[in-house]
């Protein structure tokens, strides 16, 4: 099972849709593969707890280079990324 989370629809869950979305993440297999696609600082998913991969449209080192600035991220804490997507999200996935 192959499952894809994305970042940018997380930021954006309002409040009564959380325990629904939790209620669902807690029904997932973590014995079989899932790749969480955004997970910057954040994921779902952590490695030790699960069979996960993450997922960007840059490397590792990409990712902490665009927000070595941003004093709301915290570099070292960026989740090292397994897959590289070729394209664009919007590319990708319409």
């Amino acid at each position: 099972m192959i499952l894809a989370f994305f970042r940018y629809w997380l930021e954006t869950v309002q409040e009564y849709t959380m325990p629904r979305f939790i209620s669902y993440v807690g029904d997932i297999d973590v014995s079989k593969r899932i790749l969480e696609i955004g997970p910057l600082t954040a994921p779902i998913f952590i490695k030790h707890e699960a069979n996960i991969f993450y997922a960007d449209i840059r490397s590792t080192d990409e990712v902490k280079k665009l927000y070595a600035k941003d004093p709301s991220v915290n570099v070292d804490n960026i989740c090292s990324i397994d897959f590289v997507i070729k394209d664009s999200y919007e590319r990708v996935f319409t």
